[in-house]
C-alpha cells in the first residue's frame, strides 16, 4: 500500500509508524492534513468486496478477554482504513499477487455515533459483546447477536485463535459512512 498508494498520493504528508508501542496503540500511519496529524489504523479484510465488515470489540489473549481495537478505549486512531484486496480465489501470501484493492477511510467517532443512533452506547455494546462470548463459551449455540433494527450485529469468530467478537456492518452501510473511498491499482 505504501509503494502503490500512500507515498504516490500523499508524499511527505504520509508517515508509516515503525515502533511497536505506537502500533500497539492502534496507529499504523499518520497523515498530515491541513496542519493536523491524523492517526490511521489499517484493517485488511478478506478478498470479498461485497461482504460485511467486522470491527473488533473483544478478543481473548493469554486466556483472558480483552478490549479489541474498535471497542477498546486504548486505541488512538482517528480513522479506520479498511483495505479489501481484489485477489485470486485463494488468498495470496505474496502481496505481488494482489492486483488492486479498495480502501475505505471511516472516521471512528462518526462510526461510533452511528451505532449510538440505534440506541446502543459503546459501553452497552461492549456488555453485549461480553455476554455473547459467555453464552457461546457456556455451551449456547449463539455465536451471533442480531438487533431488531438489523443495521448491525455482533458475531463471535470461533475459527480464529483470539476468538474475537466483532461488530459487523454491511459493506454498503460502511461505504455510506466513510469519508473517502479509493480504488488502488498496482503501479
Amino acid at each position: 500500500m505504501d509503494r502503490n498508494f500512500y507515498v504516490p498520493k500523499f508524499g511527505k504528508a504520509f508517515r508509516r509508524t515503525d515502533d511497536y508501542a505506537t502500533q500497539m496503540r492502534g496507529v499504523d500511519f499518520y497523515l498530515d492534513v491541513d496542519g493536523k496529524r491524523v492517526a490511521f489504523d489499517e484493517k485488511a479484510k478478506e478478498a470479498n468486496y461485497g461482504g460485511p465488515v467486522g470491527f473488533e470489540m473483544t478478543l481473548v489473549k493469554d486466556g483472558e478477554e480483552r478490549e479489541g481495537w474498535f471497542g477498546g478505549s486504548w486505541a488512538e486512531a482517528d480513522v479506520i482504513a479498511t483495505i479489501t484486496p481484489a485477489a485470486p480465489a485463494k488468498y495470496p501470501t505474496d502481496p505481488d499477487a494482489i492486483g488492486s484493492a479498495e480502501v475505505l477511510w471511516t472516521v471512528k467517532s462518526r462510526l461510533k455515533a452511528w451505532v449510538e443512533s440505534y440506541g446502543r452506547t459503546m459501553a452497552r455494546l461492549m456488555e453485549d459483546a461480553r455476554a455473547l462470548r459467555r453464552d457461546a463459551e457456556g455451551g449456547s449455540a449463539a455465536v451471533k447477536r442480531r438487533y431488531p433494527h438489523g443495521a448491525f450485529w455482533l458475531t463471535l469468530s470461533a475459527r480464529l485463535d483470539e476468538r474475537p467478537v466483532n461488530l459487523v456492518i454491511p459493506r454498503e452501510t460502511l461505504e455510506s459512512l466513510s469519508a473517502k473511498k479509493f480504488a488502488v491499482k498496482k503501479m
